[in-house]
């Protein structure tokens, strides 16, 4: 973990060690027939409800706002959503968190790849999740990967 990321993590609360109680919300997961792989498990076992800021190099009063946590599908909306991003990316993607400077949702695969979602796209940000949450606090970093249907239309 970069010494930049970390400072920003402890200052969320993070600790190394931390591990919160998530067991609820897979109970309910595995309910609805969406199994919580290991990696997504972990990752937010590790940093369930923080929320890491990094002011904006050009505008440092104004804040890089990551929150980090999880619900479980309420209905039709979030399955359609889903089942779009999915299709996109061609694997299962779980809800993590939401990045709240660009408005978009923090989606991880079983991979522990780490995505945004926002309207009518998906973008990888990282191919673990500490390079995901570190380029999502990073203003000038660009996607890995971006998918959409900007081709197909």
């Amino acid at each position: 973990m970069d010494e930049l990321l970390r400072h920003d993590l402890e200052k969320a609360g993070w600790y190394p060690g931390r591990k919160v109680d998530i067991a609820k919300y897979c109970e309910e997961m595995q309910n609805i027939q969406r199994p919580v792989p290991d990696s997504v498990r972990s990752f937010l076992e590790e940093f369930w409800e923080l929320t890491v800021t990094r002011p904006f190099p050009l505008a440092p009063d104004r804040l890089n706002k990551v929150e980090i946590y999880s619900f479980v599908p309420a209905g039709d909306d979030d399955d359609d959503n889903r089942d779009y991003e999915e299709t996109l990316v061609g694997s299962p993607l779980f809800y993590v968190g939401f990045h709240e400077s660009y408005a978009t949702s923090i989606l991880m695969d079983p991979s522990g790849r780490l995505f945004e979602a926002g309207d009518g796209f998906v973008g990888r940000v990282g191919d673990n999740a500490l390079d995901g949450l570190s380029a999502m606090l990073t203003p000038e970093s660009t996607l890995l990967e971006r998918y959409d249907n900007r081709d197909k239309e």
